[in-house]
């Protein structure tokens, strides 16, 4: 939302809800939604940059530090993801 105008910018709408909120790293919004996808939106634009799907849903929010994308699922696995070195 343009903080002076208060117009939304852009929105995108998911296959299921998500129960955390989605976090800001960078120029990018991660979203970790309840249907088992985590979602890199770009910040200034919307479209979606990256997507990854497992095979349970999320309830919290994803971290990031590092460069490093750290999300665990309800199925109690944690994912790390990252840059290869």
């Amino acid at each position: 939302m343009d903080a002076k105008s208060g117009q939304i910018l852009w929105q995108q709408t998911l296959r299921k809800v998500a129960e955390a909120s989605p976090i800001i790293a960078g120029n990018s919004v991660i979203v970790a939604a309840a249907d088992g996808r985590i979602l890199r939106f770009d910040l200034q634009t919307g479209k979606e940059t990256w997507m990854m799907e497992v095979k349970a849903g999320f309830r919290g929010a994803p971290a990031v530090s590092d460069g490093k994308l750290v999300v665990a699922n309800d199925r109690g696995t944690i994912f790390c993801f990252g840059a290869k070195k």
